[in-house]
Parts: C-alpha cells; sequence; structure tokens
C-alpha cells in the first residue's frame, strides 16, 4: 500500500514538473502572453521519442538532415525525405538540403507567336488581338522543369519583315505578358514545347498601313528578376544555336485598309479627318464613308442670347441664383465630444427658375465650407472643425441641369472634424457655405458664368442641428492594473520589465510581451545595443560591379537636344556572412553620364546627371535572399541626354555611378551602414555602349529631297516659293497628300487653312517645298503614315500645271 502510493505520488509530482515546464516554455516562446487569472494548465501535452527528448506541443526538430518529427498533443509524427535520382550530370549538395539537386536549366530552339485563324487587323487605327506564344526548348539531361515568380518575359511589336528587323513605331509592348503569364510553370516533357496561351496585345496603327504591319513579331527571355521556387537553385537559360531563335514572327494575312472620302464637290478627305462646311455644320470621313451633321439650335430662353465666331447658334451665359442652403444629416446620425468625427451629409441648394437660370456643366463649378457651431446662424466657428474645401473634385464638378424643382442636390459629403476640446453644448449645429468655384471652367468656355445670391449674400450659408451627440464621460472608464511586485500602470501605459520584455495596461489586464532572439546573426561580431534586446549586425553592402542596361530598343539622336532613355541599374555584390539586408530611405546615389572612352573617364560636357534616382529608388531596400543571390537591380531610372552639341562618335557609352546615399537613414537608426567597394572604388562605375544613336542625315539637294517625299511627310514653303500666303500668316507647316507626279508637281494640304495646292518639286527646275524634319527621310521613317496613296482634290492656282 505504501509502495503504491509512493508510485502514484511520483506520477502526479512528474505531471505537475511537465505542465510546469510547459507553461516557461510556453512563456518563453510566445510572442505575447497575458497575466490575467484566466491562464492555466497547457491544453496540449508534450511527445517524448525513444531517447527520451521531450518535444513541446507544435514543436518541429529537424533528427538529421532527411528527417524531422512534430509533437501533436502527445503525438510524435516523423517525416523521412527520400531521394528520386537527380537527371543531371552533376546534382549539388546544399546546407540543410536532403538531397543532391539540379539547377533550374532550359535550353530555347524555337520561338513563334500563333495567331487565330480569322484574326485581322485594320490600318490606320488601334487594334487588339489574343494570341498563343509557342516555345521549343531541347529535352535533355539537363533540362528540368522550372517554377516560381517572374519567370519570364516577352516583348512583342508589329514589323514589315519577317525576320522583325524593325519595330514599327505605336506597337511595341515591352512586357506582353501578365504577371500570371510570367509565372508560368514549365512542365518537363517530351513534347519539348512550353506554350503561353492568350496572350492579350493591343498596338497602334494609326500610322501605319497594312503593307508596314505585315508580321507579328515576339521575343522571349528569362524574366528580369526571376525567382524561382528553391532560391538556393542557380537558374540557367540559354539560346542555341544563336540568340535570334528567341525572337519568331508570324505573317498577319488579313489587314483591312482604311479608305478616303470624296463629298459632291470632289472634296477629298482622310479617315478621321473632320472638316466643316458651314459655321453649322461638319462632315467626317470614316473608312470612305463621309457622315455630315448639321446643328440645330433649340430656342434660347434668356432674353438677350449671343452670337460667337464660329459657334452655329446664338446661346445664353451661364446663370443661377441661389436662394437658400440647407446642410441635411441623415436621420440617427450621431456624434461625440472631445474626440474626431466624420459624418456623411447631403447639401441642398434652391435657385430661382427664371429664364435667364441655365443649366451649368464644367470643372470645379462649386466650392463648399463647412464647420461646427453653437449657433444656428453659424456666426461662431469652432476651431478644428473648419473645412475650407469640403467637396471633392467630382462634387465640384456636379453639373446642375435646370429643372422646374428649383432644387440643386450635391449628395454623400464627407466631413471631418476634431471636437476634441469641444462639448456637445458648443457643437449644436453643422454650417455649409456654398459658393461659385474659384477656379471655374464651364463646358463652353467661350461664355461667362454669372453666380448671384438673393436677397442677401447670407443665403449662401446655412445651418442644420445635430440631435445627437453622445457625452465623453470624464471619469475614468477604463480601470489600472496591478502586477506581482505591487506596481501600478495607467489604462493604456506600457513600462519594460527588461530589454526584452515590457507590459501594456489593458482595461485591468496586463499583457507582457517577451521579445526572443530566433533569427541567428550572420556576422562574426554581433553588437549589443543598450535597451536592444539582440544583438545585431550592422548594415554592410560590398559591391563588386555596376552596370548601366539599357532595355529594349531605345536610341539617342544627335543634334536633339532632349533624349530621354530608360535605365535599368544591375549592381553585383559580395555575398558573405558579413553582407546583409539594407532598408531605410536615401540609402542609394548613383550619377549618370555619357563618355567616349569604355570607362567612363571621359564626361561629356553637358550629360552628367549627379542624382538620377527618384525618392522612391534612393529608397529602395536591399534584400539578401539565402546565401547565393548577388544581384541588387534598380529598374527604370530616368535619363535625359542634350545631343545638341555631340555626335555619335562621341556619345558611345553610357555610364553610371553607383554609391552610398550622401545622408541615409537606415531602418534601424543605431546602427552603422558600411558600404565598400572591391577590389577597388573603380568597380563602383560602369558603362555600357550606346547601341543604337541616330546621326543627323547629310544635306540633300532638292532633287534628292523630291525623290524621297511620301504621303504624310510635313513640309514648309521652300526656296523657290513664289506663292504668297497659301500656307497661312504666319507661314505653317503642311502634310503631303500625293505621291510626286511625273510632271514634277506634288499635292499638300496646309495645317493653317485646311486647303490643298499643288506645287513644284522638279517641275522647271524649282523645288517650292522642304522637309520639316530631314531626320524623317533616315531608314524606316521614310515610309508613309498609314494613309492611302491617291491623286487629285488639289485645288490648281494659276500657272500650276494641274
Amino acid at each position: 500500500m505504501y509502495s503504491l502510493v509512493s508510485r502514484r505520488g511520483r506520477c502526479v509530482c512528474l505531471l505537475f514538473l511537465v505542465a510546469i515546464i510547459t507553461f516557461c516554455r510556453a512563456q518563453e516562446l510566445s510572442s505575447s502572453s497575458s497575466s490575467s487569472s484566466g491562464d492555466g494548465y497547457p491544453a496540449h501535452l508534450p511527445c517524448m521519442d525513444n531517447h527520451r527528448r521531450i518535444y513541446f506541443h507544435g514543436e518541429t526538430l529537424k533528427t538529421t538532415r532527411c528527417s524531422s518529427c512534430t509533437c501533436n498533443n502527445s503525438t510524435l509524427s516523423c517525416m523521412f525525405e527520400s531521394c528520386g535520382p537527380a537527371t543531371c550530370d552533376n546534382p549539388v549538395g546544399f546546407p540543410g538540403v536532403c538531397c543532391p539537386v539540379c539547377p533550374y536549366n532550359i535550353t530555347v530552339t524555337d520561338v513563334e507567336p500563333e495567331v487565330a485563324p480569322g484574326t485581322s487587323i485594320q490600318q490606320g487605327t488601334e487594334n487588339e488581338i489574343i494570341l498563343d506564344l509557342n516555345v521549343g526548348y531541347l529535352n535533355t539531361r539537363e533540362t528540368t522543369s522550372i517554377e516560381g515568380e517572374g519567370l519570364w518575359t516577352t516583348k512583342m511589336w508589329m514589323s514589315t519583315f519577317e525576320d522583325g528587323s524593325n519595330e514599327l513605331s505605336g506597337t511595341v509592348v515591352e512586357e506582353a505578358l501578365t504577371e500570371g503569364q510570367q509565372s508560368k510553370n514549365l512542365k518537363k516533357s517530351l513534347a519539348e514545347l512550353f506554350r503561353i496561351p492568350v496572350i492579350r496585345y493591343t498596338f497602334d496603327l494609326t500610322d501605319h498601313s497594312c503593307d508596314d504591319a505585315k508580321y507579328v513579331c515576339a521575343k522571349f527571355n528569362k524574366g528580369p528578376n526571376a525567382e524561382v521556387q528553391k532560391e538556393y537553385l542557380d537558374y540557367h537559360f540559354k539560346a542555341v544555336p544563336t540568340e535570334e531563335v528567341l525572337t519568331g514572327c508570324t505573317e498577319i494575312t488579313e489587314c483591312r485598309a482604311l479608305l478616303p472620302c470624296k463629298d459632291n464637290s470632289n472634296w477629298i478627305s482622310l479617315h478621321g479627318e473632320t472638316y466643316k462646311m458651314t459655321k453649322c455644320s461638319s462632315c467626317t470621313c470614316n473608312n470612305g464613308i463621309l457622315s455630315c451633321m448639321i446643328e440645330s439650335c433649340p430656342p434660347a430662353h434668356c432674353r438677350n442670347p449671343m452670337r460667337f465666331a464660329d459657334v452655329c447658334c446664338r446661346v445664353c451665359p451661364y446663370n443661377i441664383t441661389v436662394t437658400d442652403v440647407e446642410p441635411e444629416v441623415a436621420p440617427g446620425t450621431s456624434i461625440q465630444q472631445e474626440t474626431e468625427n466624420e459624418i456623411i451629409l447631403d447639401l441642398n441648394v434652391g435657385y430661382l427658375n427664371t429664364r435667364e437660370t441655365t443649366s451649368i456643366e464644367g470643372e470645379g463649378l462649386w466650392t463648399t465650407k463647412m464647420w461646427m457651431s453653437t449657433f444656428e446662424d453659424g456666426s461662431n466657428e469652432l476651431s478644428g472643425t473648419v473645412v475650407e474645401e469640403a467637396l471633392t473634385e467630382g462634387q465640384q464638378s456636379k453639373n446642375l441641369k435646370k429643372s422646374s424643382a428649383e432644387l440643386f442636390r450635391i449628395p454623400g459629403i464627407r466631413y471631418t472634424f476634431d471636437l476634441t476640446d469641444h462639448s456637445c453644448d458648443d457643437a449644436k449645429y453643422v454650417c455649409a457655405k456654398f459658393n461659385k468655384g474659384p477656379n471655374a471652367e464651364v463646358e463652353k468656355d467661350y461664355l461667362d458664368y454669372h453666380f448671384k445670391a438673393v436677397p442677401t449674400e447670407e443665403v449662401l450659408t446655412g445651418c442644420t442641428e445635430i440631435t445627437d451627440c453622445r457625452v465623453f464621460e470624464r471619469y475614468p472608464q477604463r480601470l489600472p492594473c496591478m502586477d506581482n511586485s505591487n506596481r501600478t500602470s495607467l489604462h493604456g501605459e506600457t513600462y519594460k520589465l527588461s530589454t526584452c520584455s515590457s507590459c501594456t495596461c489593458n482595461n485591468a489586464i496586463l499583457s507582457c510581451m517577451f521579445e526572443s532572439c530566433l533569427e541567428p546573426t550572420t556576422c562574426r561580431n554581433p553588437m549589443g545595443f543598450p535597451g536592444v534586446c539582440c544583438r545585431v549586425c550592422p548594415y554592410n553592402v560590398t559591391v563588386n560591379q555596376v552596370t548601366p542596361v539599357l532595355p529594349g530598343s531605345q536610341s539617342i539622336q544627335e543634334g536633339r537636344a532632349e533624349n530621354d532613355l530608360s535605365v535599368n541599374l544591375d549592381v553585383l555584390y559580395a555575398n558573405t556572412r558579413e553582407t546583409t539586408s539594407v532598408a531605410g530611405q536615401s540609402l542609394w546615389k548613383s550619377s549618370m553620364w555619357m563618355s567616349s572612352q569604355e570607362d567612363g573617364a571621359v564626361q561629356l560636357p553637358g550629360t552628367l546627371v549627379e542624382q538620377v534616382l527618384t525618392e522612391g529608388q534612393q529608397s529602395q531596400d536591399l534584400k539578401k535572399r539565402g546565401f547565393f543571390s548577388r544581384n541588387f537591380n534598380i529598374n527604370d531610372i530616368r535619363y535625359q541626354v542634350d545631343m545638341s552639341d555631340l555626335t555619335c562618335d562621341e556619345a558611345r557609352y553610357l555610364c553610371a555611378k553607383f554609391m552610398k546615399g550622401d545622408n541615409p537613414e537606415v531602418q534601424k537608426s543605431f546602427l552603422e551602414f558600411h558600404f565598400e567597394a572591391r577590389p577597388s572604388e573603380d568597380v563602383l562605375t560602369g558603362c555600357s555602349p550606346i547601341e543604337d544613336c541616330k546621326g543627323i542625315p547629310t544635306s540633300l539637294s532638292g532633287s534628292k529631297i523630291a525623290g524621297l517625299l511620301r504621303i504624310g511627310m510635313k513640309v514648309v514653303r521652300g526656296s523657290d516659293w513664289k506663292w504668297g500666303d497659301q500656307d497661312g500668316s504666319p507661314p505653317g507647316e503642311g502634310s503631303i497628300v500625293s505621291e510626286l507626279r511625273s510632271d514634277g508637281w506634288i499635292t499638300v494640304r496646309w495645317d493653317a487653312t485646311g486647303r490643298r495646292e499643288g506645287y513644284r518639286m522638279g517641275a522647271g527646275g524649282k523645288y517650292d517645298l522642304k522637309l520639316v524634319d530631314p531626320a524623317s527621310l533616315d531608314g524606316s521613317d521614310r515610309l508613309a503614315n498609314g494613309d492611302d496613296e491617291f491623286s487629285g482634290g488639289a485645288i490648281p492656282h494659276e500657272g500650276s500645271g494641274l
């Protein structure tokens, strides 16, 4: 009997000891625990393995590199990972990873955009087509399936040639894939085909014809910021036999042309062109169909309607006379004293409905000031409640439609105000003052906008009583707390127990937080700081290489003042134990310039920009990923270079220098920020060659220019001009609307007058015109603007020979 009691006593003691250990362990690992009386014995039991090691509920422990055990309420479940055969020749092992694995690998052999049968496009307008992208690849032992985010990128454009060598302006889309398509997983198969379906491609052929847009082209590549599922693995992307296989084009077999129009007087207009026949009528050409609109004039109700040049009908000025303003609060709306409040209300504006009153349309038509007041006339404005403009932009621009109800209503006004220093006895009324917007822009900007109030300006102010106001109790509704040492803290008060723990009082319940230092410090000498629980590593980054990259097909033009470039900056850093992620504000600085030398030693005058990064780019976080990532990228840096005094022979390289910001503010301000360059400071500077620099075409004689002219090119009067002010006063630009005739005459439509006239471009050895932009003769820009070629439509002048 004594032995039985002793054994039972020992079991009870053992269970009690386990419960105490479990409770203390839970307190240690938990990010939060409460000292309220609700705490008790653990709801879940621990586990014990064959080696008598104790696991707590929810705890997982790796027993070997390929096995782990998890405790679930006294049941110990162990998982054993088995390794399948690695297909590649040289699988790689990693610390903490059970099986040797193959790096992600794909070798692309072919890219082909596939357009559905019957797909058609139309010249001279915007288009959208849906296509699939077929990517062929080699199925070898080294080839793997690929999973992750941002794996692929695809550029698309329209081209005249099957090899895609010219990209039509307005059709280039640098990224045609959605985020989901960029992250589509590639599953290795014998078919050797990876397919991305339903790519939606939108492009603009406003300036191009069907003869230009013969092929849709796609360039497939590895995503610029690909994140594979197993981030410790490399991701190899290759193309064989050359990079050219990454680009594929497919012919568009059905393209509809846009036709010009001709009216009864043989006046020819191009597609999309609108011209006025009279002050009250106009015609628009829509693909060969001429639609004419004749404006009818409704009766003008005001006493003295006005007439304006180029306006068909006589019109009345905008006019409203306000008689009453009343803010309307929804039933049940309540406010509370001594705190911030927000209510939603409508504003009712009464006005006179007379012959002079009109509907009013435009932008920024109205303004409304709001405040809380003690008096019904709004004579005192409570501090903290005045809002000078209570209307949103949409509410300021709400159109007033004249009606017999004589009521204009602005609903859903959101009014926020602060009653911290005021009681319900103060805030009895909500008041509003309605008025004409200070910068009102009416729809018909040639009309005046009259805004009046009758009988006096006082009617523009209205107040409504707030019947439900909750009184804030001045006596404490929240109770204080007391800890085990009889220390008293007020509701909302937080105090530190130690550097790793703090307690907060919440209405008599004391909640204590215990910070655990679970993340290992990677650096050799982590530091401790007063008031900081865990030892930490200083911010540290060591740069090895800097490369500016020009994505896509970007070019600069010598002699042009503004050349806008979008640059990606690739920074390679050393991934060591001392390397850390870096977060904060104004962390980085980058200068850019053009140079004639590959090392950037020569800075071309006028090209240096000391800081090209935006505030957001200066504060971009550097995130260290595992032990293998070494790339930090800052994308879409805007750099503008002035080539007015530079040539392509000089501006051969784009250079960038990457540095630590002048006044960086790291996230943990008590830590130092170490920034180094190895092996020397020279690695902070990198240059990339400018692949596409367009030179200024050499001067052409009149006869050479004449032979290159095409429909749509812009011209002005030339050296042999003798036709007075046919091109407008002052002389302006015009567009070529016909091909050069065999007799040396060509037809131009002038922008200022809309007239079509014939001019000499070789007739009698005379050249009446010259090009506005000689660079338009360069390369693919010599093409027409997409309008159909036609002759005729010119108004011959005396002796023109037409």
